[in-house]
């Protein structure tokens, strides 16, 4: 007997196109928070300091993410790790309508940083309450291969709405 697609399952179908969208944003995050910050400063420097800062905050959450995966629902968690991130990228342009606040990217970038390490923890642990054990690469395979797409056209995209409407509507856009 054939089984249905991977694809066609209810559950599997909305969290693969929830986390397709998500790492589309997450490109546009990528490509627009560095252009922030150089158009406001003008600084290499200060974007390589930021995407450090930023970095450190994602390994310190990692030591401490499977600890926390483990005691809660990851269903939960993963929507609101995605929320927050949502509400915490959606400051920066209310604040950047107001003029360039660099200070903000320095609070803004690690906390989401930190909350994605957590998000991608409870991620792989979540595809195998999803699938059954014997589609487990199957749905890896789908997962990654959208995730791939959307890494190859969401920074092209990013880039696009940056260059059309500046940085901080790329960040809007990803939130």
């Amino acid at each position: 007997m054939a089984r249905r697609p991977l694809w066609r399952d209810r559950n599997f179908g909305i969290f693969w196109a929830a986390q397709t969208l998500s790492a589309a944003g997450d490109s546009f995050a990528y490509i627009a928070v560095p252009l922030l910050v150089l158009r406001a400063t003008g600084s290499v420097a200060q974007m390589g300091l930021l995407t450090g800062v930023a970095g450190a905050a994602s390994v310190c959450a990692g030591i401490g993410a499977g600890v926390l995966v483990d005691r809660v629902d990851r269903r939960t968690l993963l929507i609101c790790c995605d929320l927050a991130r949502m509400a915490l990228y959606g400051l920066i342009p209310l604040a950047w309508a107001f003029g360039p606040q660099v200070w903000l990217l320095y609070l803004v970038l690690p906390a989401c940083e930190a909350i994605g390490m957590v998000f991608n923890v409870t991620y792989v642990t979540a595809v195998r309450n999803l699938a059954d054990a014997d589609r487990i690469t199957e749905a890896n395979g789908l997962l990654f291969a959208s995730a791939a797409a959307v890494g190859v056209a969401g920074p092209l995209l990013a880039g696009l709405v940056a260059g059309l409407l500046g940085p901080a509507a790329a960040i809007a856009f990803d939130a």
